[in-house]
């Protein structure tokens, strides 16, 4: 493995494409090294998805960083050919993000889910002891 950033496509295809879970024949795309979304097929409706950490990084601002992140996120999903439209966001938050931080966060995520037209339809936000910046949660 790499020691910083992705894995790199040897260890890709040891460790990561021979161990994909259940094999099912609505995936029409499935993980392959450098292609970040994957694909559904529901009865002639193809459904693209993708994955990613959230990071936040208070020194950009919290507005802006969480700006920022957001599009990391929806960026993956944007470069299949299809528009971004549902948001699942998991949020693990360091025990000194205030409230305010926090609604600053949430609120830049919100303007730009409307801007888009994404909808967030689950997540998860707590506090955890032991997380810190910059790496907060993670999105589909």
């Amino acid at each position: 493995m790499s020691d910083l950033g992705k894995v790199d496509r040897a260890f890709f295809a040891e460790h990561i494409y021979p161990n994909l879970g259940a094999e099912r024949d609505d995936v029409a795309i499935g993980p392959k090294h450098g292609v970040d979304f994957g694909m559904l097929n529901l009865g002639g409706t193809g459904l693209v998805m993708a994955t990613d950490p959230i990071s936040i990084l208070p020194a950009l601002g919290f507005d802006r960083a969480a700006r920022f992140a957001l599009h990391v996120v929806l960026s993956d999903v944007a470069v299949s050919g299809f528009p971004p439209s549902h948001l699942a966001v998991s949020l693990t938050l360091p025990p000194e993000m205030t409230d305010e931080e926090f609604a600053e966060v949430w609120g830049a995520i919100d303007d730009e889910c409307r801007d888009l037209g994404v909808s967030v339809v689950t997540g998860h936000t707590a506090r955890y002891a032991g997380v810190s910046y910059s790496w907060v949660g993670g999105a589909t």
